[in-house]
């Protein structure tokens, strides 16, 4: 188990779609509920690149402006981390 997060047994699953993509990306939490979350994305090289706050099961992210590559978005509830997931930008 990672510092600062949960047991597999109580990740959340996050859906983000399309992947790879060139633009806008669905982030889609599908039992999120009426939980808060915060959305981080880093890069491959651990420099985080973003951050926004999600409180509902889905919401859209635009990353027209990141370099192409490979990223990381990692979910957050209460400051423990409960997803992550690669991301591709084509």
């Amino acid at each position: 188990m990672l510092p600062h997060s949960i047991p597999d047994s109580q990740q959340f699953k996050v859906n983000i779609y399309p992947n790879p993509t060139f633009g806008q990306v669905n982030i889609e939490i599908p039992d999120a509920g009426n939980a808060d979350f915060r959305i981080e994305i880093y890069s491959v090289t651990g420099i985080k690149i973003n951050e926004m706050k999600i409180n509902e099961m889905k919401s859209v992210l635009d990353i027209s402006n990141y370099r192409k590559g490979m990223y990381f978005l990692k979910l957050y509830k209460d400051n423990l981390q409960v997803g992550q997931q690669k991301l591709i930008k084509k």
